[in-house]
């Protein structure tokens, strides 16, 4: 696949860095991804059709959730001839910076449908409040 190749050219050439940049220019360079934070939770959900959950990574890096993976194209349709490609096909990796006041290891995550859901708690100012009494009891 051609797209696959010149991505990772460029993410040679230019850097990580770079191809970061470039995805909040243009979104559409890897999976769409939606950020909603409620009174309780922060959800993270990721349109990921085409990948299965051994081709999904995630894990915590300096207070981001890094998101990685890659996409497979459907396997029984030959690109001969490709007239109109939206869809996301390839290796991607994306980075959401996460709240201060999140629980990231207690992170739950799956994967159905073709949507990656992320939920991560979020401590509350009493449950920060008992958390902290509770790290200064001997």
């Amino acid at each position: 696949m051609k797209g696959k190749a010149n991505r990772s050219k460029i993410t040679k050439t230019l850097g990580s860095d770079f191809m970061e940049l470039l995805t909040e220019v243009a979104p559409l360079i890897g999976p769409r991804i939606d950020c909603i934070w409620t009174e309780n939770l922060l959800y993270i959900t990721a349109d990921l059709a085409g990948a299965r959950p051994h081709d999904i990574n995630l894990g915590i890096n300096s207070g981001s959730l890094i998101i990685s993976g890659v996409i497979h194209p459907p396997a029984n349709i030959p690109a001969k001839k490709i007239i109109r490609q939206e869809r996301f096909f390839g290796p991607f990796q994306k980075k959401i910076k996460l709240p201060v006041h999140c629980l990231p290891d207690r992170l739950k995550a799956e994967l159905e449908y073709g949507i990656l859901t992320i939920t991560i708690p979020l401590f509350s100012k009493t449950s920060a409040q008992e958390e902290s009494h509770d790290d200064h009891s001997v």
